[in-house]
């Protein structure tokens, strides 16, 4: 993270699996704050605000020497976003905030919210059981935890070094699909789609060398995604319209941090991975550092907020070739400071990709956060809704029309309906 525009840059490049081991031990410990210094306790109220503008293969490893970032003058990719008129997106209606319970690991499906308590139970709230606040104690939640990925009927998450499901109707019992995950790492899915079956990506716990790699589970197999000599600390699937489906991961370190991009067949027998590309080298990665993926349909998306170089942090927005095979095309959302949580989520909502994210309202360390949502390459933004700190997001289509933002801010979980509109 940044703080007022100043940064500590590590001079070697190294791995970050420690750091990421450390830092999943802190979650749900306590609450952390969104600048330099830990903030006190937040308040539990969050309301909506008024918009405001604002086989093996070698792995292809950038050069020792490349810099960190080779933009820091180069201003041309920088997005100007403005308001949207009115202070609702094109297409999308907001509508009123719900208070859905205690701060913990939350996501957004297609008919409501699930929640994974610290003991692995998951919680389906559908609509009609969003009316009141959900009545458990506070300690039966990891208050920064990673939200369940969701495929057809099952919740994905990490439970004690396991990856493992359950169904969200809460009519089974969790199921260990690896004993290998890392603890406090965020997992990707995707439902299956024609002759492609649901499948699961996570991030391993790191091995005697400190490295970690990027898996795929599926149908009970595990195929991994990280080439030799490369290593990984986050990773997310995407399914394009034309059922391309992509791996993006991230191999977070102190100096630079490279995205590979890496196609997969889900068709086949035995699942296939193909070619890996390093598709953009970003600057230095934190501990929290995640990459999420999107498509608008014909094209994928990654998402990745990171420092932009010395001076400046963002979300950087990369639109990636067909089949991850190239380099991506990246334009930046620059924040007003840095943030180590930096939430972000992507989805498909009312015919279009929307993005949501927070960011710092001001430069000032510990200044409150504005949850924003937009549509990648658009500068056209709509602040939905602003906070002391926010530790999570999550976006979802809805079965019908419209979806659902699901976030986690100031000790709460909240719930955010979004509607189609002409």
């Amino acid at each position: 993270m940044l703080c007022g525009a100043t940064a500590l840059w590590h001079a070697e490049p190294r791995r970050l699996s420690s750091r990421l081991s450390f830092a999943a031990a802190l979650l749900g410990v306590a609450f952390s704050a969104a600048s330099c210094e830990r903030k006190s306790a937040p308040t539990a109220t969050t309301r909506a605000a008024a918009t405001a503008s604002a086989p093996k293969l070698s792995a292809p490893a950038p050069a020792a020497s490349a810099p960190a970032i080779d933009d820091e003058a180069d201003e041309s990719n920088v997005l100007e976003e403005r308001r949207a008129p009115g202070g609702k997106l094109a297409g999308i209606e907001i509508g009123q905030v719900i208070e859905v319970g205690p701060a913990g690991a939350a996501s957004a499906g297609a008919d409501g919210v699930v929640m994974v308590t610290r003991a692995g139970e998951v919680l389906h709230l559908l609509p009609e059981r969003l009316k009141a606040p959900i009545e458990r104690p506070a300690a039966d939640f990891a208050a920064t935890a990673r939200g369940p990925a969701l495929a057809d009927d099952f919740a994905y998450f990490v439970l004690e070094g396991k990856l493992v499901r359950r169904r969200i109707d809460g009519a089974s019992a969790i199921e260990t699909l690896t004993d290998d995950a890392r603890s406090g790492a965020r997992v990707s899915a995707l439902p299956k789609s024609g002759k492609q079956p649901a499948a699961v990506a996570y991030i391993t716990r790191a091995d005697a060398e400190g490295t970690s790699v990027a898996k795929l589970w599926i149908n009970g197999r595990t195929l991994t995604l990280t080439v030799e000599g490369a290593g990984a600390s986050s990773v997310a699937l995407v399914r394009t319209g034309d059922s391309k489906v992509l791996a993006l991961s991230i191999d977070g370190r102190s100096a630079m941090t490279p995205v590979h991009a890496r196609p997969l067949d889900l068709e086949a027998a035995e699942p296939r991975a193909g070619s890996d590309h390093v598709v953009w080298v970003a600057g230095s990665a934190e501990a929290l550092t995640e990459i999420v993926a999107g498509s608008d349909g014909p094209h994928a998306w990654g998402f990745l907020p990171i420092a932009k170089d010395v001076s400046h942090f963002g979300l950087a927005e990369l639109a990636l070739p067909l089949g991850g095979q190239g380099d991506a095309e990246v334009s930046w959302r620059l924040y007003d400071n840095g943030i180590d949580m930096a939430p972000i989520s992507a989805a498909r909502i009312c015919g279009s990709l929307l993005v949501a994210y927070a960011r710092p309202l001001a430069a000032q360390p510990q200044a409150p956060q504005a949850l924003v949502l937009s549509r990648p390459g658009k500068s056209e933004t709509a602040v939905v809704v602003t906070a002391r700190a926010f530790a999570n997001a999550s976006l979802a289509g809805g079965k019908d029309t419209g979806g659902l933002l699901v976030y986690v801010a100031d000790r709460r979980t909240f719930a955010l309906p979004l509607r189609c509109r002409p």
